[in-house]
């Protein structure tokens, strides 16, 4: 099943207010409500449609990813082909104001185990079966679709990742939100690719 094709979810036109490098802010815990900064309530009609989508996501966590800045190259990302939540049932949107995400759609045959997989999409990819959707689209993942981040020409770009998972993740680095009372015991991060929840 790696390689498939993701769902789209239509194309929202927006801007951040500021500069911004926000990474896994919780924005909903289990059984909560909704909670987002005002700083990054320019995400919310994307927080929005994927809530839509996703269904009933009373018992998770949800988590915002927001990055506005300059890039030049590859966009404030690590490179390479990769999955977003490799061996788990976390769902992942994405969207890009500018510079989408590169999705390989072909058959992927991937060891289970974090490290070797990266190599094995590396090996495997065919750059004749490289697709992207287009700037401004909310794009719905799963472990299941194979991407990486695109080379882009210089200037501001806008990405944003909401995140729905059972998992804590909590590893260093990650953004606190000041809306929840809270304090998590969080771990290091690793030099290679991190299980955001490990």
């Amino acid at each position: 099943m790696y390689g498939i094709e993701p769902k789209t979810l239509g194309r929202y036109v927006l801007k951040a207010s500021e500069f911004q490098y926000v990474m896994y802010m919780p924005i909903k815990f289990p059984y909560s409500a909704i909670n987002v900064p005002d700083n990054l309530l320019w995400t919310k009609p994307l927080i929005d449609r994927s809530i839509n989508d996703f269904g009933y996501c009373e018992d998770y966590f949800i988590y915002l990813t927001s990055k506005n800045f300059f890039v030049e190259g590859f966009s404030g990302n690590r490179g390479g082909w990769h999955s977003d939540g490799f061996l788990s049932d976390d769902i992942n949107y994405i969207w890009s104001n500018r510079c989408p995400t590169e999705f390989c759609i072909q058959d992927f045959y991937l060891t289970a185990c974090h490290n070797r997989s990266l190599i094995e999409m590396e090996q495997q990819a065919k750059a004749e079966n490289i697709k992207t959707y287009g700037e401004n689209e909310l794009v719905r993942l799963t472990q299941f679709n194979i991407h990486r981040v695109p080379f882009c020409e210089a200037g501001t770009r806008s990405f944003v990742k909401i995140s729905f998972s059972k998992d804590k993740y909590a590893l260093n680095g990650n953004a606190k939100n000041p809306l929840f009372n809270y304090s998590w015991e969080m771990k290091e991060r690793k030099k290679e690719r991190n299980d955001p929840a490990k």
